[in-house]
């Protein structure tokens, strides 16, 4: 019962969420609508965190009424173990809905160990400390073909470092192939069937993708490497307040 007194009942959270941004109306009369949204996390590995979520809707200077809203997705989050990161999403939309550029990307520094290569190294307990510090970034453009259907070229660049070794240059990490740090770049193919209402936060419709990409020292990649990736994702709104997502 103490605890119950305590916690804000939801219409004081709704009320919080509100005046920071998130409700669930967008104003076109701006030039961006903001909201901004934090949250509590934890994770063994990283331990108690905190994160924020930005997120900000605006035209890309289409009128056209079937043109959706773009939006920009701002995320950063920090826990007390010394991790951090940031991450960044952004779907354009441009002419109609004829094209569309999504970029997404982000970084992040988290202490972490490297037991080795192989069971036996991961079984002992005798791995060594490192800080493992990640750059992605990802564009993608994207030109409609038929209705509810886009093909897209992109590029993926990934930088990996291995920073802070113990005992540093006696660190196992640098006797793997790539040593402390490896760069990935290479060119992507994809293919989008997309009937959600709104990317970001879909209440109906679905979502099915075809990621390929190639990475070859060409590109100036470090390693040659092939990714695909596939999604599907449904989405059914039950009532105004209730969406089933698979």
């Amino acid at each position: 019962n103490a605890m119950a007194g305590w916690l804000p009942d939801r219409a004081t959270i709704d009320g919080l969420l509100t005046s920071l941004g998130g409700d669930d109306r967008a104003d076109d009369t701006a030039a961006t609508g903001w909201g901004l949204l934090p949250g509590p996390f934890y994770t063994p590995e990283t331990s108690l965190g905190l994160g924020i979520a930005l997120v900000g809707l605006y035209r890309t200077g289409d009128k056209r009424p079937e043109t959706p809203l773009s939006s920009l997705t701002l995320s950063g989050f920090a826990s007390i173990t010394g991790t951090f990161g940031f991450d960044f999403g952004s779907y354009n939309y441009f002419n109609g809905d004829r094209q569309r550029l999504f970029v997404h990307g982000g970084l992040v520094n988290q202490p972490t160990k490297y037991w080795g290569t192989g069971y036996i190294a991961g079984r002992d307990d005798d791995a060594q400390e490192y800080t493992a510090k990640s750059v992605d970034l990802w564009p993608q453009f994207y030109q409609r073909v038929v209705p509810s259907v886009w093909t897209g070229l992109g590029w993926r660049f990934s930088q990996l470092q291995a920073s802070a070794l113990e005992d540093d240059e006696a660190n196992a990490i640098h006797d793997t192939a790539d040593g402390a740090a490896v760069f990935s770049s290479g060119a992507s193919v994809h293919l989008l069937n997309d009937t959600r209402d709104f990317a970001p936060n879909p209440s109906r419709g679905h979502v099915l993708s075809v990621d390929y990409a190639a990475y070859r020292p060409a590109f100036g990649s470090d390693n040659t490497f092939d990714v695909l990736t596939t999604r599907f994702g449904g989405y059914l709104g039950l009532d105004p307040k209730t969406t089933l997502a698979f």
